[in-house]
């Protein structure tokens, strides 16, 4: 789902987590600092600046003065990408929802068994076992100076790694 909204909205993948993280904050009150978002995305100041850059290019984002700092600014997101985004799920849900409602009762046991056989499958892994292995040999790194590298496939799970071992 994430891609083809990404792909909906012409973003990439950190662009797009950008706009979910500012709406989230913003859904909670709180105002986000680019270096937040550089720590959330595991990434340089540079790539960071890049993708605000993008994003306001494109008018999913704005830069805002801080309130009491005048050398810092925070990052929001409009409320047209706001807009868009819900539009853009809106739409996928309801196409979701065409495609099941139809089902008979059989056929909704059905799904739902294999959900749930595939559920038990995924939940018998460990999901941080590799991924933490990467992320803690790459904070290790980080920590003795060298630039913090989170291979995208696993940035989620080093949130996760990170978020739970120094929360």
């Amino acid at each position: 789902m994430r891609r083809r909204t990404r792909e909906s909205m012409s973003m990439g993948e950190n662009d797009l987590l950008v706009l979910r993280y500012l709406l989230r904050a913003a859904g909670q009150g709180r105002q986000v600092s680019p270096s937040e978002l550089t720590r959330y995305l595991g990434v340089s100041t540079a790539s960071t600046t890049a993708i605000i850059d993008r994003l306001e290019k494109s008018g999913h984002v704005t830069r805002v003065p801080h309130p009491t700092d005048r050398r810092s600014i925070h990052v929001v997101a409009t409320a047209a990408s706001d807009a868009e985004v819900r539009a853009t799920l809106g739409s996928m849900h309801s196409r979701m929802m065409s495609a099941v409602v139809g089902m008979t009762p059989e056929e909704c046991a059905t799904v739902i068994a294999c959900l749930s056989r595939l559920q038990d499958a995924v939940d018998q892994v460990d999901p941080h076992s590799d991924i933490e292995t990467v992320v803690l040999r790459e904070w290790e790194a980080f920590s003795a100076g060298r630039p913090l590298v989170i291979p995208t496939g696993v940035e989620e799970g080093a949130r996760e790694v990170l978020d739970l071992r120094y929360s």
